[in-house]
């Protein structure tokens, strides 16, 4: 390697471990999306770096079943698994060490004491690196949590006074909001249900929402629901969509309603492809979603930009607008409805939030669900055709009669499905198929689960690994349960069992009773 350059990061792949193997270098595994840090070109990290190790580039979006395992080994060495992560493995792959995003000067003292340590003793790291394979390997058995057990749990985190759980920074949580929705549906208790509002009540009016554009940011700074990270996740809308959907049919509150409606408007108006499908996300480091009184007193003049700023808090100093401070935050007048779409233009004319261009089959899938759903409850057709037309995306360019491909980019197909995508884009299909679009989706979704049962199935533990088997993974990661959203799990088993439901075939049936413990 040139040392008058920065690190030519190899992809991961045999290449990568091959030169490993070679060269007896252990392997630096930088994970993290294209937006992670980076280092000058000729600093002491890039000189060590180049010299002991062979430098490996794991994009945790490309490839998430990757991502996934090392961030569970940085748990296990660190009791942190966040994004970006350097990783230190063996040239098998195997991790001894980890560390979070660090700072130039500290990265060249551990890659300097790393080297140092496997020069005098090649094998040092290996009785670390065995310790942590023996942990991934012996993960317990995925297991349902009770019911009961599951609502007292989020009963002592709930945040009384701003709702959603635990007193940092909130997450949106749609998984638990669905079920506490769920529970109370099932149980009569309207203690989960009064959370449950609370919670997307205040969700509703504060910051985590654009109130100018619709959708919903990944998560907040404060606990108070004002202050998010500019950030919005086509997931994170398809389950939103559908926690707000499902609120409005079990209370009809209005409010419930019109955020279920905004959060589709928004998806379809600005993250979906010309021919169809859904990007994954955008985001924004220079302020594009902050208002202050100056551009919203020349956006809409001095009594309509008064009337709303003090409607929506919004001061000298930019921020992002909420209705805390609203006298009936709750209702929608015609004007605050026009002062916002008027914002909403003058916004667009400063300029447009950046685009993940990629077009993921999982992700995808979740939206489609929730977009049939939403139209068929709210009683939107539009919402539906959406739907279905991401699915005619996804069936040209991604799906083919046995396999799924992982995600579409600027024109090609990239990457072999994994669990999730086909957990998707089954719920989806089935999805479409509810709201009458026909019985080929319902087929169709048949056959997705039976080829991912085909590919995923773990024999031993039950349930699905994440991914296929992958020659450079030192294991075969199986589901870790997620905090932001259902996890791929999940999704699977809720379409096993609303497929046995629907289609009267004995040996989906028996699959289902077999992951769910349960007479289907």
């Amino acid at each position: 390697m040139n040392h008058s350059h920065s690190i030519q990061w190899l992809p991961w792949g045999p290449e990568a471990f091959t030169l490993a193997q070679a060269s007896h270098k252990p392997m630096r595994i930088r994970i993290g999306t294209a937006a992670c840090r980076t280092y000058p070109a000729g600093t002491t990290a890039t000189r060590l770096t180049e010299r002991y190790f062979v430098p490996v580039q794991v994009d945790s979006e490309a490839l998430p079943h990757v991502a996934d395992l090392y961030c569970r080994a940085a748990a296990i060495l660190t009791g942190s698994r966040s994004l970006p992560l350097e990783v230190f493995t063996d040239e098998q792959g195997r991790p001894f060490f980890a560390a979070g995003n660090l700072r130039e000067v500290e990265l060249a003292g551990l890659l300097s004491g790393i080297a140092l340590h496997r020069s005098s003793d090649p094998h040092a790291y290996a009785h670390t690196a065995d310790l942590v394979e023996q942990q991934l390997t012996d993960s317990p058995a995925p297991t349902w949590e009770q019911d009961d057990d599951r609502f007292a749990r989020l009963q002592s985190q709930y945040d009384e006074a701003n709702g959603g759980f635990g007193i940092g920074p909130k997450r949106l949580h749609p998984h638990d909001l669905l079920f506490l929705l769920h529970h109370a549906h099932c149980t009569g208790d309207p203690l989960p249900r009064q959370m449950a509002e609370h919670t997307l009540y205040n969700m509703a009016l504060g910051g985590i929402r654009d109130h100018i554009g619709g959708g919903f940011f990944h998560c907040t700074e404060d606990p108070r629901w004002e202050q998010p990270v500019p950030l919005k996740q086509l997931t994170d809308q398809g389950w939103m969509l559908s926690v707000y959907t499902r609120a409005w049919q079990m209370t009809g509150t209005e409010l419930f309603r019109r955020v279920a409606a905004e959060t589709a408007d928004f998806v379809i108006r600005e993250l979906r492809h010309g021919a169809g499908g859904f990007y994954t996300a955008q985001w924004s480091h220079d302020g594009f979603w902050l208002l202050d009184e100056e551009f919203v007193y020349a956006a809409l003049g001095q009594n309509d930009g008064s009337v709303f700023c003090r409607e929506y808090s919004i001061g000298e100093t930019p921020s992002i607008p909420h209705l805390f401070n609203g006298d009936t935050p709750h209702e929608d007048s015609v004007l605050l409805h026009d002062l916002r779409m008027k914002l909403y233009r003058s916004r667009l004319q400063r300029g447009t939030p950046q685009r993940d261009d990629k077009l993921r089959t999982g992700e995808n899938g979740i939206i489609i669900a929730a977009l049939a759903r939403a139209g068929r409850v709210l009683g939107v057709e539009r919402y539906i055709t959406a739907a279905a037309n991401a699915e005619a995306f996804l069936r040209q360019r991604l799906v083919s009669p046995t396999d799924l491909r992982s995600h579409y980019c600027h024109g090609a197909a990239v990457g072999d499905g994994v669990m999730g995508d086909f957990a998707g884009y089954a719920m989806g299909l089935l999805e479409l198929y509810r709201c009458g679009c026909g019985t080929e989706y319902l087929t169709h979704t048949a056959r997705v689960m039976a080829r991912a049962d085909a590919l995923f199935s773990d024999h031993d533990k039950g349930g699905w690994y994440i991914c296929r088997g992958d020659g450079c993974l030192p294991l075969r990661p199986l589901w870790q349960q997620t905090t932001d959203a259902p996890s791929e799990r999940s999704v699977a088993l809720w379409v096993l069992r609303e497929l046995a439901k629907e289609l009267p075939h004995p040996g989906i049936k028996k699959r289902a009773a077999e992951l769910l413990g349960e007479v289907i």
